[in-house]
């Protein structure tokens, strides 16, 4: 985990979702279409915004049950759940991709919209469309594809440091040192990335 904002963390709980449940739902049909009860009209279902088919395909991906997941967006456009496996806190954790899901280039860009812009991470996703991606790599990214691998300690560390950098913000507003910022949704959109090719 490159910093405790890079990726979230996977403790969310998920409802259950059949495998064969379709991401695009029929349109409800209104009753001024269906002049005939055998002949009904039904009003092809309008294509999901970039942000809908990231939340749904979010619903839809596995989590190792000892919760030791971090979920991943590849700089290739492949959501991965990575789970860490045990072993020494103080080496390099090993890993193995737990479930994965190819992203289209719209799914992308409403993740990005939710970060502030940057040129470098705009650069690296640039054309990325995970569904190009064979099914082997989702599974087996190539080196430089997911973010570098840490220890537990290390990832400790960071998460210890962020916690008491929060901590000492808090009691600087409440002392009346800083203002407080005005509360962003964790989703809401920040900036307006263009990964589209060049």
């Amino acid at each position: 985990m490159s910093s405790p904002t890079a990726s979230q963390p996977s403790s969310r709980a998920k409802p259950p979702q059949s495998e064969n449940q379709s991401q695009y739902q029929l349109e409800p049909k209104d009753s001024a279409q269906v002049e005939d009860p055998s002949s009904e009209v039904v009003q092809p279902a309008q294509p999901q915004t970039g942000k809908e088919q990231f939340n749904t395909m979010l619903r839809s991906t596995k989590i190792h049950p000892d919760g030791h997941c971090i979920g991943s967006i590849g700089t290739d456009g492949v959501y991965r759940e990575i789970h860490y496996l045990p072993g020494p806190p103080d080496q390099i954790s090993d890993y193995e991709i737990y479930d994965a899901a190819p992203m289209t280039p719209e799914m992308i860009k409403a993740w990005l919209d939710t970060k502030p812009w940057k040129q470098e991470t705009e650069d690296k996703y640039r054309g990325a469309d995970g569904r190009k991606v064979p099914q082997e790599q989702w599974w087996n990214p190539p080196p430089g594809i997911i973010f570098p691998m840490k220890s537990k300690n290390t990832r400790d560390e960071e998460m210890r440091v962020y916690r008491e950098e929060r901590k000492a913000k808090e009691e600087k507003i409440a002392r009346g040192e800083i203002e407080a910022e005005v509360p962003v949704a964790c989703n809401s959109i920040k900036s307006d990335y263009d990964i589209s090719p060049r």
